[in-house]
């Protein structure tokens, strides 16, 4: 498959769908993620789509999903933390927030996005990786993993502590900082 074809199709995926990880796309199209990420750049300096965070949208206008419950930052309309049973629904611009929330009103589920492989989860049935050096939003930075071996790959690679979802620290894993 061409470069024009290879990113013809994505396009055609985006007109199907509201949104894409770039996972998904490297699996359909059969490429490295790096390939989607060289693609997803050119076609979003064409103006043709949006990169979000872990995926791509098509192009349009970047709405979000209003101001974070806590410090009033604009919340990605993908990804993010949310409140599973608040009314109206409670959303937070990054893992910090959602954190503080928490600690103040501990009732309901935590909802988490995996920014590697594009899923949502309760924040207990994963990893969190706090004060890593990567700081999207407010900071300390959180980070929230479905699974445990890519939690440990993010502070070995980011520095950051690595927690279970559920608050105990992970076992010989407390603090790590590759830099």
């Amino acid at each position: 498959m061409t470069v024009r074809e290879r990113r013809a199709r994505l396009l055609q995926w985006l007109r199907d769908e509201p949104w894409l990880p770039v996972a998904t796309l490297a699996e359909r199209l059969g490429v490295s993620r790096m390939t989607v990420h060289r693609d997803v750049a050119a076609l979003e300096r064409a103006g043709l789509l949006r990169r979000e965070w872990g995926a791509v949208r098509a192009a349009g206008p970047a709405a979000g999903a209003g101001p974070c419950a806590v410090c009033g930052r604009p919340v990605p309309e993908v990804g993010g933390w949310r409140l599973a049973e608040a009314a109206p629904p409670l959303r937070f611009c990054c893992g910090h927030c959602a954190q503080l929330y928490r600690a103040a009103h501990p009732d309901g589920v935590l909802l988490a996005y995996d920014p590697l492989w594009g899923r949502v989860g309760d924040i207990t049935e994963g990893w969190l990786v706090e004060g890593s050096r990567i700081t999207p939003c407010c900071q300390p930075s959180v980070f929230w993993f479905a699974e445990a071996a890519t939690a440990q790959a993010f502070v070995q690679a980011f520095g950051g502590r690595l927690v279970r979802g559920r608050g105990e620290v992970a076992p010989g894993r407390a603090d790590a900082d590759s830099g």
